[in-house]
């Protein structure tokens, strides 16, 4: 998605100032990922805010190249999927294990598990695993 947004950045400020309009979301969305890309440490969700704009522009960019004729558009919309699809494959095969580490420390010692640091989420939880089912 960087690469796209770089590019829409461009095109949407070109194409604005072709129509005498404030380019409202170069604004935005280039002091958005400028700023947060200097960040060292953040997460996925602190992108969240600008993801809807950040796609606004990448669609103007992609229908501009659309009705222009250019191969661009359609390369880059199957280089999207290939991205997408190995990213979720990644994710999910080696991000997002939860469980297996739950399982694993629940297998070894029958006991309850006293010394874990976890972070909280929504689809995991943890107390239950650990202390059993009683509440």
């Amino acid at each position: 998605m960087y690469p796209a947004m770089l590019v829409s950045l461009w095109t949407h400020l070109r194409t604005t100032h072709a129509k005498s309009q404030s380019p409202y979301l170069t604004y935005y969305n280039g002091f958005y990922m400028l700023v947060f890309s200097a960040i060292p440490h953040k997460e996925l969700r602190f992108l969240l805010p600008i993801l809807p704009f950040a796609f606004l522009m990448i669609a103007e960019f992609l229908t501009q190249q659309i009705k222009h004729g250019s191969r661009l558009a359609s390369w880059s919309i199957k280089l999207f999927f290939v991205v997408e699809v190995i990213t979720n494959v990644v994710f999910t095969m080696f991000h997002q294990r939860d469980w297996e580490w739950a399982h694993y420390l629940t297998s070894v010692k029958p006991g309850p598990v006293h010394s874990v640091y976890t972070m909280e989420r929504f689809g995991a939880p943890y107390y239950s695993w650990f202390h059993g089912t009683s509440t």
